[in-house]
C-alpha cells in the first residue's frame, strides 16, 4: 500500500489487490457473493483507496476499470466506483463525498465517466451520491447467472445508476 495524497487533515493510500487479498484492511464483513465479485474484478483490474484521519483508517473507495461484462452500458474509457464505505462512528460528516472527490478529481485517474450504482433501499447513499457530484442516469436490475447490471425504463429497477463526468476529459 502506498501513500498517494494528503488534504485537509486526511491521508489517502492506494492498495492494489491480489487474488487472495482483495482488501488491505477488511473494514466490514463481505458475503460470499461479494468476495466472488472482487475475485472477478481482480482480473479486470481494480484499486482500493483508503482514507485516514490521524492514525485511524476511516473508510475506503473501490475503483474498477471498465471491461467487466457486468456493465455493458459503460464505455471503454470509463471506470466503476464503489463500494464507498465509511466506518459508522465517522458517518454524518460528508466524508464519503470528500473521499469521492479526492479519488475522482485529485488523484489523476484516467477516465471519461465514473459510474456508480446504489440499491434504492439504501436511502442515505441515494441522497449522498448527488452531493458527491453524481447524476442519475437510469434505474437498473441485476440479471442472470453473471449478475449483469441492466438498465430499465422508468422507476422499475432495484438500483439507481449514476455517473460522474471527469471535467479534465472535456
Amino acid at each position: 500500500m502506498k501513500k498517494v495524497y494528503e488534504k485537509d487533515g486526511f491521508t489517502y493510500y492506494e492498495y492494489k489487490p491480489t487474488m487472495f487479498k482483495p482488501f488491505y484492511l477488511e473494514m466490514e464483513t463481505y458475503t460470499f457473493r461479494e468476495r466472488i465479485r472482487f475475485l472477478l474484478s481482480y482480473f479486470v483490474g481494480y484499486k482500493v483507496f483508503y482514507m485516514m484521519e490521524g492514525t485511524e483508517y476511516i473508510g475506503y473507495c473501490v475503483v474498477e476499470k471498465s471491461g467487466n461484462g457486468r456493465y455493458r452500458f459503460i464505455g471503454k474509457k470509463d471506470i466503476i466506483v464503489g463500494p464507498i464505505f465509511i466506518k459508522n462512528q465517522f458517518r454524518g460528516r460528508g466524508l464519503a463525498g470528500i473521499l469521492n472527490h479526492v479519488v475522482l478529481d485529485d488523484l489523476g485517474l484516467s477516465y471519461i465517466y465514473a459510474w456508480n450504482y446504489v440499491d434504492k433501499l439504501n436511502t442515505k447513499s441515494v441522497k449522498a451520491a448527488p452531493k458527491a457530484g453524481f447524476e442519475y442516469v437510469s434505474d437498473a436490475v441485476i440479471t442472470g447467472i453473471g449478475r449483469k447490471l441492466a438498465l430499465v425504463e422508468g422507476d422499475t429497477g432495484d438500483f439507481r445508476v449514476m455517473r460522474y463526468k471527469n471535467m479534465e476529459s472535456v
